[in-house]
């Protein structure tokens, strides 16, 4: 017997108990590793109201304990901001520095004028709705049981299958913001003269330590080279206007590298591109396996000369507004869907800095 798998599964099973009804608690017997599974899980497979208690416990409050460690992880996670629930649209205010005026004693006649702030706006608007589900028929959820660890198993998942779809869909849509981004010019864009990873391998992974060591310092300055304002606000028809002038701290600095690229590239030098150690750098560079995504028709789009985008870690975001986890029981089909569904807002800040680079 797996003895951790089998102590886990009692514990779910003890916590499903707790939170039930007095009825349930009545007739299903407080487990442990020794107490025979089947006669601990008979009057749950017995009674259907009894199933539905502990699915309920397991689908809809028991993943939000365990999901760290069941699912797989989106590697771009952090880009998530805070989500708003209510409502479909989001706005984004940027407040540029304020300018300057020569000094006069003449300026005490204008004590009473005004100057507004010179504010840089943009909206994101819900774009993401989707629904994951899976099917449980009743006759094999009843005879899948006769081992603790069996039942640790379905556990696990359930889990991995609904939240592991949701993290890999996240994943794919920041890809799609990567490869998008880029594709429409909303991301600014550096060729690496001479870069070429399949010729010359070590000499290209210094040319793009050189790139990114370079755009770490500039970024840390105020200007207006390495965000796209400019363009998205001619887009919107919004002509002659400021340029928005940002800067980003060093720690808020991160780089998404293609692996291809990255695997060249000696650790210690790219660590000192961002002043940092090796062991903190890690989570600065994030590895991407392609910029590449499926677009709605199955077809891929790909973006084979990008090779890393270097960008203010709030550049990129998406955010939650809504997440939900339910299930039904169907008595004619005797099965159960479970669904999680999810709402979301995924966008580009175009009043933070991002820079592209490409291969020739």
């Amino acid at each position: 017997m797996n003895q951790k798998k089998a102590e886990r599964a009692v514990k779910v099973f003890n916590d499903a108990r707790a939170q039930a009804s007095r009825d349930y608690i009545g007739s299903v017997p407080e487990a442990t590793v020794s107490l025979d599974f089947a006669r601990a899980f008979a009057p749950i497979v017995q009674y259907t109201p009894f199933m539905n208690e502990f699915l309920n416990y397991v689908v809809n409050k028991l993943v939000f304990q365990t999901v760290e460690s069941k699912m797989y992880e989106n590697k771009f996670a952090m880009l998530r901001r805070e989500g708003f629930p209510l409502g479909t649209d989001y706005e984004n205010n940027y407040i540029n520095p304020a300018l300057p005026r020569a000094y006069g004693i003449e300026l005490g006649d204008t004590l009473l004028n005004r100057k507004k702030p010179d504010v840089k706006t943009q909206y994101f608007r819900r774009n993401r709705e989707d629904q994951f589900w899976i099917t449980i028929p009743e006759p094999l959820l009843r005879g899948a049981y006769t081992q603790w660890e069996q039942l640790d198993d379905f556990i696990t998942g359930a889990i991995r299958s609904l939240y592991s779809g949701n993290a890999i869909k996240e994943q794919h849509l920041v890809k799609t913001l990567f490869v998008d981004g880029v594709t429409q010019n909303i991301v600014r864009t550096q060729t690496i003269a001479g870069y070429d990873e399949t010729g010359d391998a070590a000499g290209s992974a210094n040319l793009l330590i050189k790139a990114i060591r370079g755009l770490t310092y500039n970024f840390t300055f105020p200007s207006s080279d390495f965000n796209n304002w400019l363009a998205y606000a001619q887009a919107q028809g919004i002509q002659d206007d400021r340029p928005a002038i940002t800067w980003v701290e060093n720690n808020d600095i991160l780089a998404f590298i293609r692996t291809s690229a990255l695997v060249n590239a000696q650790v210690d030098s790219l660590a000192a591109a961002f002043n940092l150690n090796e062991g903190d750098f890690r989570s600065r560079v994030i590895p991407v396996d392609s910029f590449s995504y499926q677009n709605n028709e199955g077809e891929t789009v790909s973006n084979d000369k990008l090779i890393a985008i270097v960008c203010d870690r709030k550049a990129f975001e998406y955010r939650d507004n809504f997440t939900q986890a339910s299930d039904f029981f169907n008595a004619a089909g005797l099965y159960r869907n479970h669904y999680l569904t999810v709402f979301q807002t995924y966008g580009i800040n175009v009043c933070a800095n991002s820079v592209a680079l490409l291969a020739p």
